[in-house]
């Protein structure tokens, strides 16, 4: 990040890079978690995600790994399987460029602790890293954790590691609701902690100021912005208002997808607050704008508008309701020709109509996804939520007492994602 001068936004990874650099080269900690609000927690994952770029002046290797946290006892042989995962997508094009890319991860007993992740990552580092990088960097991202106290009691296991000089982790914690604060103290020796305090509002508002004029695309930006800091800072009546004038600014123009996007930030803002019956108003309306405009990027918000309102109804408990919006999103999907949106969709109406006890429904929805899995490629299904649709659609049969209908149902997932196909379920991936 070199060369010109830097806008707000490349001063801000300037500094991460700065506090990075600081850390990383210090003689004791291994463990770096970064303590954000939510603006920051998005520029630390850019941070993250540049680092793959080859204009990166940091010479560590970042790898991401994000399964699921479901107890501290499994989630070791999740990340290993991962990170093995990830190895595998790799392989053939270190092998191309005549690298060496044979590696194989340790075998992870079951209830492993994090030092064989640690033997992972070192094996990993040594094998295929220690040519081209100075350390090797592992962010932990879990995209969910199903039990809170499991998060900490995995990383002061973790912090307890003898952790080579070459190996250091990534974590990352929230400021207002911290969940590894007490083992952070406990380990201050293993676990730095940083406060980057990179004054997100404050560049935003930067941004703007930098661009000219009162056109309405201006105010559009300077009200998007307005609501989004509002709901960082937790002030949902100031995003409600400032939504509110993006989304008046936009109809004006008859920027439908502009529309819809504001309105899902003020559902989202809604949502977090805990707010369910406001969020799903407004989820709902983003919806309907949507479908009004006409222009490539309201066709492309159709079906994350109808997943995010049936993901707000589910948390409300309407299943029924969250079943035929996700079977909207499905149609949605279907006319954009995306097997995988269309999988996703179909599954999770699929789920809905099962909670609401409406079996008949579910397994109709669970056999359209699957048949919507035809349409995609090996990758694809074996990165989708294929495992779950077989899951639903077994459990469907067993409840109806249909050997048959389950027989079939596991002939089809052999077919489609070979004789381990329920593997990930056991990893407690989403």
């Amino acid at each position: 990040m070199s060369g010109g001068k830097l806008n707000p936004i490349q001063l801000r990874l300037r500094r991460l890079e700065g506090l990075w650099n600081t850390f990383s080269e210090s003689a004791e900690p291994r463990i770096l978690r970064w303590l954000t609000d939510t603006d920051e927690q998005q520029m630390v994952q850019l941070f993250v995600d540049l680092q793959s770029e080859e204009a990166s002046e940091i010479p560590d290797l970042f790898l991401e790994l994000r399964a699921v946290l479901n107890t501290a006892s499994d989630w070791t042989t999740a990340l290993v399987a991962e990170l093995s995962e990830k190895h595998a997508a790799e392989r053939s094009g270190l092998e191309s460029l005549g690298l060496v890319a044979a590696w194989t991860p340790p075998e992870v007993p079951i209830g492993g602790g994090p030092e064989y992740l640690v033997q992972a990552c070192d094996t990993f580092y040594r094998q295929l890293v220690a040519n081209v990088a100075e350390r090797l960097v592992v962010v932990l991202s879990p995209v969910a954790v199903m039990q809170s106290p499991e998060w900490p009691r995995w990383l002061d296991q973790l912090a307890q590691q003898k952790i080579p000089a070459t190996l250091r982790f990534m974590v990352v914690d929230c400021a207002t609701t911290p969940q590894l604060e007490a083992v952070a103290r406990a380990h201050s020796s293993m676990i730095c902690t940083i406060r980057p305090e990179l004054e997100m509002e404050r560049a935003s508002e930067e941004i703007l100021d930098a661009v000219p004029g009162d056109s309405p695309g201006h105010q559009f930006r300077r009200y998007f912005v307005a609501l989004t800091s509002a709901a960082g800072r937790a002030d949902t009546a100031a995003a409600e208002a400032a939504g509110q004038k993006a989304v008046d600014t936009a109809l004006g123009q008859h920027w439908h997808g502009l529309a819809a996007t504001a309105q899902m930030a003020i559902a989202a803002a809604w949502f977090s607050a805990g707010r369910l019956e406001e969020s799903i108003v407004r989820y709902r309306q983003a919806c309907q704008t949507a479908e009004v405009g006409e222009d490539l990027a309201s066709r492309n918000l159709r079906v994350p508008a109808r997943m995010a309102a049936g993901s707000a109804l589910i948390a409300a408990n309407r299943f029924a309701e969250a079943a035929d919006t996700f079977e909207l999103a499905a149609a949605d999907a279907e006319a954009n020709e995306n097997p995988p949106q269309q999988l996703e969709a179909w599954r999770m109406a699929g789920w809905c109509h099962e909670q609401a006890r409406q079996p008949r429904k579910a397994r109709h929805c669970g056999e359209k996804s699957l048949q919507a899995s035809t349409g995609m490629d090996e990758d694809q299904r074996r990165l989708s939520h294929l495992p779950w649709v077989g899951q639903m659609l077994l459990r469907l049969a067993d409840s109806d007492r249909d050997r048959e209908w389950r027989r079939q149902t596991e002939r089809q997932m052999l077919e489609l994602l070979g004789p381990e196909w329920a593997a990930p379920l056991a990893l407690g991936r989403t």
